[in-house]
Parts: C-alpha cells; structure tokens; sequence
C-alpha cells in the first residue's frame, strides 16, 4: 500500500521497524531513523498500513524541499540562459578589472 500520493518527508515507519521512515513520491524509501540517528533499512514489499505523518512543530514533510525530476522538468528559455550568462560576464569582467586595479595599487 503506498503512501498519501505524492507524500514527501518522514512518516512513523508502516513497518513498524523505526520510528521513521522517509517517503518519497508516495512510496516507503530505505532512510530510516530513530532519535537523531539515520540508518538505511531495505523496504521489503509495500507496507502493511498506510503511513502517518509525523506532527512535530517546525515539521513540514519536506514541503521546502525540490525534487531533481522537477528542476530538470522545468524548461529554461533561451532568453532566461542569455540574461544569466550576460550577468556572469559581468561579474568575471568587474572582477577582472578589480584584480587589475589591484594589482595597479600595488605597484605605486
């Protein structure tokens, strides 16, 4: 039985092995943990019963995190990529020019 669709962040372990379990995309992953200690524990089939977040203050189920298949996904437009790489030459190009003024002052 996998988890709430699209569930992301630690549950109480449906194993009943830990006392969490990190879930992704709606399914159990080997990341456990028990007090401040992680560990990997292998899932063996779908588990028993559907999982229970964990309602700690400060806890959101890793809402605040990005997933990898999202970012790559998201398309970047070719304009988007121009504008970041004209920032970048601006940058390399200031830092150039202080690195050479520097480098001027040191001389005097």
């Amino acid at each position: 039985m996998p988890g709430p669709v699209g569930a992301e962040g630690w549950y109480r372990d449906p194993y009943h092995r830990h006392e969490r379990r990190w879930f992704s995309a709606g399914k159990p992953t080997p990341l456990v943990k028990d007090g401040d200690v992680e560990g990997r524990d292998q899932v063996s089939g779908p588990p028993p019963e559907q999982p229970v977040p964990i309602e700690e203050p400060g806890w959101n189920h890793g809402q605040d995190l990005a997933r990898v298949d999202t970012a790559e996904a998201e398309a970047v437009s070719a304009p988007d990529l121009a504008r970041a790489d004209h920032r970048n030459l601006d940058l390399e190009t200031r830092a150039d020019a202080d690195l050479a003024a520097g480098e001027s002052d040191a001389v005097d």
